[in-house]
């Protein structure tokens, strides 16, 4: 809901809102367990008795290959977090969360929950190149981190939207046709698609906090 209040507040001021929904390929999977308890440490002043539980919650998980009725034996993971559980967005999001730093770094917004990351940013109609090359240089770096972190952007479920007027995308898709994602031309999709997903997470989401 943060994204669409921006992007009302910068429609009042005249500005349109370009932004990526970054797609993630198996990205609960990649997490490996002795970088997350250090940022959780590092980053969240997670220590102690707190830290020890969730260390204690990933050190027994396991993962086999079941086909029919036959199974191959168990092993450890030292890699990934439990997609079922509630503890695993929280826990991804920790786990990710240096790209906050990266995307201040560049003056872009952000907002993430699970593996969900959408990058934006408002661009006026006097000086529109600048804003583009800002969230450009920004989607560049936060590929590199990803890339060092073990995390593989899918540029082609990767998403660019702008949301506006229809007078100020006129203006401005005459100009912007595409974002590049991970080295791959994403083109501008239909804004109303995006909204009605936004919708639907925030809905899930309100539905799974109103259980703590």
């Amino acid at each position: 809901m943060n994204i669409l209040n921006d992007a009302y507040s910068n429609i009042d001021k005249g500005q349109s809102t370009l932004m990526v929904a970054v797609d993630l390929s198996s990205a609960f999977h990649t997490v490996e367990h002795s970088v997350l308890l250090t940022r959780l440490e590092n980053s969240f002043g997670m220590t102690g008795v707190a830290r020890e539980w969730i260390a204690s919650y990933l050190a027994d998980l396991k993962q086999f290959v079941r086909v029919g009725s036959e199974a191959c034996a168990a092993t450890s993971c030292s890699c990934g977090v439990l997609q079922a559980s509630v503890l695993c967005p929280l826990l991804f999001v920790a786990y990710i969360c240096p790209v906050v730093s990266v995307a201040t770094q560049f003056g872009v917004s952000l907002h993430q929950y699970a593996d969900d990351t959408q990058l934006y940013i408002a661009l006026s109609k006097s000086d529109m190149n600048t804003s583009v090359d800002k969230l450009q240089n920004c989607l560049s770096t936060v590929h590199l981190w990803f890339s060092q972190n073990g995390l593989v952007i899918n540029p082609e479920k990767s998403e660019a939207v702008l949301l506006s007027t229809s007078q100020q995308a006129r203006a401005s898709t005459s100009l912007l046709t595409g974002v590049n994602v991970a080295g791959c031309m994403c083109h501008l999709q239909t804004p109303s698609k995006f909204i009605s997903r936004v919708f639907v997470f925030s809905i899930i989401y309100m539905e799974c906090i109103s259980h703590f």
